[in-house]
């Protein structure tokens, strides 16, 4: 099976300019494609996923050509296991950890903080994604420290009829130092109400679809 990522912008409201890309990834057997749902599914079937999950952060890795930053995801049981690898020579100064919130660790948080220490020492940067999805607990942003949070698209698509857990959202991240990203914003709507509350990063169809990249892309 071949694993082929893609990427999708992250962007400054304000500007539209791409300060990052969420790289995502796809399976392929013959010219049958396999969405990550499927793939996680059959890796926990065969107790795979942190193999999977190495793999496809180094595919994505390989691939990228932009020099803006990389948010990579990891899968909670990689952390767990304190297996987290990156290829060599990769500079951690480009990089962003996405940390899922909607999943629970079976260690303690501030255990998972220490064991990412090094990599942050070399410049890796955190962001718990999928926030407000699930446990929504705020112990797990005072032991991570994370410089972004990504907020559940699930929040974000109702902002244009109620707009009060984006605004708070935007009042909480300000006075902790941390960088909202509103996620899966997908009308122009959406675009202007999170503008108008004070969102400064974001993510989603109306910005950018995921697409591959290609080496002739540098510039």
């Amino acid at each position: 099976m071949e694993l082929i990522p893609v990427f999708q912008g992250i962007v400054e409201v304000a500007s539209a300019q791409v300060i990052g890309y969420e790289a995502m990834i796809r399976g392929r057997i013959g010219r049958t494609r396999i969405g990550p749902g499927d793939l996680f599914a059959e890796a926990r079937r065969t107790d795979s996923v942190v193999q999977l999950d190495n793999q496809a952060r180094a595919a994505s890795l390989g691939s990228y050509v932009h020099r803006e930053l990389l948010f990579l995801n990891v899968e909670v049981p990689t952390l767990d296991a304190k297996a987290l690898t990156f290829p060599p020579g990769v500079d951690l100064s480009r990089v962003v950890l996405e940390v899922t919130e909607a999943v629970q660790f079976q260690h303690p948080i501030e255990e998972v903080a220490t064991y990412l220490e090094p990599f942050r020492r070399e410049g890796m940067q955190v962001a718990i994604d999928d926030y407000g999805r699930a446990w929504s607990n705020l112990p797990r942003i005072e032991a991570l420290h994370p410089e972004y949070l990504k907020l559940d698209r699930r929040n974000c698509a109702n902002v244009v009829h109620n707009s009060s857990v984006v605004a708070g959202m935007v009042s909480f991240c300000e006075r902790a130092g941390i960088h909202l990203i509103a996620e899966g914003i997908e009308t122009a709507e959406q675009a202007q109400v999170i503008s108008d509350l004070g969102v400064r990063l974001a993510q989603g169809y109306y910005y950018d679809v995921p697409h591959a990249l290609r080496k002739a892309a540098v510039t």
